[in-house]
């Protein structure tokens, strides 16, 4: 009896530190290390500590949409895409890293002006009121409905045609 009350306890324990590690990392801002605008109609922003579930990731786009269009001033009218990167740590040397897969930003005058390409979040502007949100690329579809609630985009492969 006395080993089964340990590990209930161990495991509780386990439960308890997962959770308070999970709480901990939702707490923490989201930095925003870098934007570019670039191709004519794309944005690029770099941030560091970006939200881990889909949900979050899109009501954090939509709570600093403003921000990022006044202050940062990436955001235009005829911008159609907006890429999100998360740098898990901050910007990296290329020399230092040559073998990952990196974007990196010439204008930046550091020898650390490169990111880790890990895309955690593409906004396509299609229209004023149209826009999905994909986790990433090949990622889960989102997009707003009339009350501005996330709802899941359905993806259905094409049937082929006898």
């Amino acid at each position: 009896m006395n080993q089964k009350y340990r590990k209930m306890r161990l495991l509780l324990l386990i439960i308890f530190l997962c959770l308070a590690g999970y709480n901990f990392w939702t707490l923490r801002d989201v930095k925003i290390l870098y934007t570019d605008f670039f191709w004519g109609k794309t944005t690029v922003v770099v941030v560091d500590h970006f939200p881990m579930t889909d949900r979050n990731k899109v009501q954090w786009y939509l709570e600093h949409e403003e921000e990022l269009k006044s202050r940062y001033e990436t955001i235009k009218p005829f911008t159609t895409k907006v890429i999100i990167i998360d740098a898990n740590g901050g910007l990296v040397s290329a020399r230092e890293n040559p073998h990952e897969d990196l974007r990196c930003f010439d204008d930046i005058p550091s020898d650390k002006k490169c990111v880790i390409k890990n895309t955690v979040l593409i906004v396509d502007i299609l229209a004023q009121s149209l826009v999905h949100f994909q986790m990433g690329y090949g990622g889960a579809l989102y997009s707003l409905d009339e009350n501005g609630n996330i709802q899941p985009e359905i993806q259905e492969w094409p049937h082929m045609s006898d």
